[in-house]
């Protein structure tokens, strides 16, 4: 039961981190700070 809960974890984690670098890293070369978390809170509102 342990065992299944990290392996959930793991995958949403990869997915939504590399998601979000790649787009606020390609359209907003400068100022990484301030994009990447509105991207990261902007993405995230859509998942829920």
């Amino acid at each position: 039961m342990s065992s299944k809960q990290p392996s959930t974890q793991q995958v949403l984690y990869p997915t939504t981190r590399p998601s979000s670098s790649s787009t606020a890293t390609a359209p907003k070369p400068s100022g990484t700070k301030p994009p990447t978390m509105d991207k990261i809170f902007g993405i995230r509102k859509y998942q829920i």
